[in-house]
Order: structure tokens, then sequence, then C-alpha cells
């Protein structure tokens, strides 16, 4: 085999596995840090993790999504160490954060402050609350 061959068959190869990884069978939210109102309904639906409301307490009061845990982006370090009593140290599971709106940087900063503290399964409603309210779904409201 020629060099030229040998080459364009590793290059082919490597193509080959980079596409497997980035398109394989693996579930699609895994890829994304960000996901859609449907697939948040799933997620809230099948009970998969937890559901992060980062909006301050007194607006998670009045409504919040289904099942959801308020933590605060603004007193993150007391309402991680409920979030870490919640998980049981179970770093594997995975966490959706969601505040407000499209508008709201809340969600991501928390995102990125829970992956800094090691969690890998960390995604972004970013429609927020208010895509939520506007298709009508339901809320939960209280602590």
């Amino acid at each position: 085999m020629d060099v030229h061959r040998f080459t364009v068959t590793v290059f082919f190869f490597i193509l080959l596995g980079a596409w497997g990884a980035a398109f394989g069978n693996e579930p699609a939210e895994e890829h994304s840090a960000v996901i859609t109102l449907a697939e948040c309904m799933q997620f809230i639906e099948k009970q998969d993790g937890v559901l992060v409301d980062t909006r301050p307490p007194d607006i998670y009061r009045r409504g919040h999504l289904p099942g959801a845990v308020n933590l605060p982006l603004d007193d993150f370090e007391a309402g991680y160490e409920r979030l870490r009593t919640l998980l049981e140290l179970d770093w594997s599971q995975r966490i959706v954060t969601y505040c407000t709106s499209l508008t709201c940087e809340d969600s991501e900063k928390m995102r990125e402050k829970l992956v800094e503290k090691g969690f890998s399964r960390v995604a972004v409603f970013k429609e927020g609350y208010a895509a939520w309210w506007k298709a009508k779904l339901p809320l939960e409201k209280g602590p």
C-alpha cells in the first residue's frame, strides 16, 4: 500500500470516528447545553434528574415549573449545599436550569457554576418560565 492510499485510509477512519461521536446513537441532549420546551416537558415527565429554578425565592414561590427546586444565582453557595444533599452526590444525574425568559442569563451562569463544581450533565432551558407559562402548561406554587 502506498503512502498516499494509507494516509487517505487513516483520514477516512478518523473522520468516520468523529462523525460517529458527534452524530452517533447517543441522545441529542447529551451534545447540547440548551434544551427546548418540548425537551423540558419530557425531562419533567420522565423525572429524569433535577430541575433548578434560578430565580429569586419570592418569584419562585409565586409559580415555578413542576418539581423545580429553587437555587437562586445570588445565593449559590447556600443553595448548592441543598442541591448536593438532594443529589446525594450522584454527579451523573442530569440537571436542567431555567430562569425567567430568553433575556435572563442566570440559568446559563448557573450551568457554568455547576459544571465548575464537577457536574457534567447540565443543560439550560433557555426559553424559561415565560415559554412554559405562554404554553399554558401546569405550574406549582409555594416553597
